[in-house]
């Protein structure tokens, strides 16, 4: 396990510890994949604030987007094919910005891939038992998940929030409205497609001045299992897509300030002391987790 001089432990470095290995020098450009400008504006805009020196090459498949509702196996393949578009064109390493994508990826061994021995690939991933155990000191258990529809059916998050039962962590379940009956059928995670197009202001969540009513709107009907009469049934709420931290004021409006929600972000101490190795920074930045 990775220890740094500060004393942290990072057990979610696992998973790419070994992409660090041939990582390539600090001077090489890197790649950020995702699925839109929204998420060039949450998650390009957190990487250059924290490392400002590094070239990005940011991709967005605007064409194929959304992935949420596709087969994982085609996602995976638009993965392999963007990312070795990234790689000609002299990027280092490709980070993917996008949850659905990484969950698929791994799913079908993009990061393994042959074609990629010199051009690590850095999925997003779901929090790891470090997380948990970050939280552990807290008296809440009760977790909630929302996601796209593709990772929902994956399982990924839901498998590794499991794995904290030991420690009491376990899943509410969730019900399924009849508004919504493309939704993943998945009884432990909360699809919202519709999440997706409220951040990205597509129909019917286009209009400005009726934006944050039908986007609540929608939300309420979502979260109803995660609610009752007396408030919240649920402890931590898990963000499991990069676009809907967005949404997290409204989130906070229909729950209330106790609810603690997990989401991806780049953490500040980065950038308040010199990074080890930009390969284990950004690898870092993909995998860290914390509670707002």
């Amino acid at each position: 396990m990775y220890t740094s001089p500060e004393g942290e432990s990072f057990e979610m470095l696992q998973p790419c510890l070994r992409y660090i290995t041939r990582s390539p020098q600090l001077n090489e450009a890197q790649a950020l994949f995702g699925l839109s400008v929204v998420q060039l504006t949450k998650v390009y805009r957190r990487f250059k604030e924290r490392f400002p020196e590094v070239n990005v090459t940011y991709l967005a498949d605007d064409q194929r987007a959304p992935y949420g509702p596709q087969p994982p196996e085609d996602v995976a393949d638009y993965s392999r094919h963007i990312i070795s578009w990234l790689d000609g064109e002299d990027n280092g390493l490709t980070l993917i910005a996008c949850n659905t994508a990484s969950v698929a990826s791994i799913a079908f061994g993009v990061p393994e891939d042959t074609a990629f021995t010199a051009h690590p690939v850095l999925p997003i991933a779901a929090p790891y038992g470090a997380f948990f155990r970050a939280v552990d000191k807290l008296p809440c258990r009760k977790v909630g998940l929302f996601a796209t529809d593709a990772t929902c059916r994956s399982g990924v998050y839901q498998r590794q929030v499991r794995s904290a039962g030991g420690r009491g962590f376990g899943i509410v379940p969730n019900n399924l409205h009849e508004d919504f009956p493309s939704q993943a059928p998945t009884r432990d995670c909360i699809g919202c497609a519709e999440c997706v197009a409220a951040v990205q202001h597509e129909p019917p969540f286009d209009q400005d001045e009726t934006w944050e009513e039908r986007t609540e709107a929608m939300l309420r009907k979502k979260f109803e299992s995660y609610l009752d009469e007396d408030g919240s049934k649920i402890d931590f709420l898990i963000f499991g897509c990069t676009h809907f931290p967005t949404l997290a004021p409204l989130v906070r409006k229909i729950f209330g300030p106790s609810l603690r929600l997990g989401m991806q972000i780049v953490p500040d101490h980065f950038a308040r002391r010199p990074c080890l190795c930009l390969q284990l920074e950004l690898c870092k930045f993909a995998f860290k987790w914390v509670l707002n």
